[in-house]
């Protein structure tokens, strides 16, 4: 079973994510900003699902923290 960080500001969607990766019979993990998101091993896990537009630094800066690979999500229209 793969586990996977979602590093999601919001909270509409972060339940929406974990909901469909929990259906889909994945194990997850969450956080609302880079920050937090850093406190992990990040390394750990299989993939991180994380939002473009986080608070006070953009999503992009994760892939500096870590070699998982990363999808980014934007609900910006």
């Amino acid at each position: 079973m793969a586990n996977i960080l979602i590093v999601e500001n919001n909270q509409e969607t972060l339940g929406k994510l974990t909901e469909i990766l929990d259906q889909a019979g994945f194990q997850s993990e969450s956080c609302c900003n880079l920050k937090e998101a850093c406190e992990f091993n990040l390394d750990r896990f299989d993939a991180i699902v994380c939002n473009l537009r986080l608070p006070a630094s953009p999503g992009t800066e994760i892939i500096k923290h870590t070699s998982t690979p990363v999808l980014f999500t934007s609900n910006f229209a």
